[in-house]
């Protein structure tokens, strides 16, 4: 992770970062009373050797993933741009709400991923705040709780908010310092700015001063985005070449968490590239419901990688099949045949049955019979 030191200057706020402990302190400019040439022998050197520098060993696992490097870990970085990007309707605002609720909370993004507790500031262009309203109520039921308890979590719904304009720019600094932000979601780039996107000037204009807003207040910054028209050939690219405009924006971005949905199955999925540590491509459904008061729910809920998820997925049916042969089982053939489709898959999901003991397979009989008693 490279450390960016800012050096408190006389006069400057109370509230400002401080300086890493660790970290060599920059050398002051070199005095001009004759003596200059001395006293530059004596200031601590900018940088260090590298074995100063990298250590005795390498550090532990659970250090890369502590609360100064990672707001989510292998997600969203402190201090950096994460890019969570789809095409439209996938989930995109769905993802970062229950992202925002998880930081703000410290419970499990989708109910599967640690997160690092912290504040959030989510400026939602896409969506009116009535839409927001009634998101973040579903989300928070899913949950089991209320939103009005997530102190830590402020909003804006279709505020007009430009990244383009010096005034916003300021407003949004003010609201981070003063908020402590630890997050900070903007949903969608597209919304927040005027320039041309295939323009890679007119975008580091856009995404520069969010870097350094990053580097000042050790805030993630998570910039939701659209990818481009899909191709054929683009089912195996990773998520940062598929997004929409400059390579700029894939380049200046720590991190690209890709959302996609998935292929006979309700849910999407989530793959997230350009990180230390990578994500393996994996299944997230979006469940609505009701709670014991009758009112609609929703909860994001990963599902394991996404192979095992489409297998999962068309289970019951297989399963359905084999009960319904019982007592005296189906064979391979026969069943391929009652489920239609490609064999292989077919064997494949009946396979994922057996290993996880729902079915079990007679060698006298050559059949496929239930577990258990049917």
């Amino acid at each position: 992770m490279v450390t960016t030191v800012i050096e408190r200057e006389p006069g400057q706020d109370d509230e400002a970062p401080a300086p890493s402990p660790d970290a060599p302190v920059w050398p002051a400019p070199a005095p001009r009373n004759g003596k200059g040439h001395d006293a530059a022998k004596k200031r601590p050197s900018l940088t260090l050797d590298a074995r100063t520098f990298v250590g005795d060993d390498e550090p532990e696992g659970e250090d890369l993933f502590s609360p100064l490097d990672w707001v989510v870990p292998r997600f969203v970085p402190r201090a950096a741009l994460t890019v969570v990007g789809g095409m439209p309707k996938v989930g995109k605002t769905w993802f970062v709400l229950d992202l925002a609720i998880a930081v703000t909370t410290g419970q499990p993004l989708c109910g599967f991923w640690p997160v690092h507790k912290g504040r959030v500031i989510a400026i939602l262009e896409e969506d009116t705040r009535r839409r927001i309203q009634r998101r973040l109520w579903r989300l928070a039921r899913g949950r089991d709780m209320d939103p009005r308890a997530l102190d830590g979590l402020r909003l804006a719904a279709m505020s007009g908010f430009r990244l383009d304009l010096d005034d916003m720019r300021s407003r949004l600094e003010a609201e981070i310092k003063e908020h402590g932000a630890d997050l900070l979601i903007i949903d969608a780039l597209a919304r927040v700015h005027g320039a041309d996107e295939n323009d890679r000037t007119a975008m580091r204009a856009v995404t520069v001063p969010l870097q350094d807003l990053c580097a000042k207040y050790s805030v993630a910054v998570v910039l939701i985005h659209h990818f481009r028209k899909l191709g054929k050939d683009d089912d195996n690219r990773s998520p940062g070449e598929l997004l929409r405009g400059s390579v700029d924006l894939w380049a200046l971005s720590r991190s690209v968490v890709g959302l996609r949905r998935q292929s006979d199955v309700a849910g999407i999925v989530v793959d997230a590239s350009g990180n230390d540590e990578e994500v393996e491509a994996c299944s997230v459904v979006i469940e609505s419901g009701e709670n014991s008061c009758g009112k609609p729910t929703v909860r994001l809920v990963y599902r394991g990688p996404v192979a095992d998820a489409d297998l999962a997925a068309e289970a019951p049916r297989i399963l359905a099949l084999i009960q319904a042969a019982m007592p005296g089982g189906i064979t391979g053939d026969a069943l391929r045949k009652e489920a239609g489709g490609k064999g292989t898959r077919i064997d494949a999901v009946r396979d994922y049955l057996a290993a996880r003991g729902q079915i079990h397979y007679g060698t006298a009989t050559r059949r496929w019979r239930v577990q258990g008693p049917a």
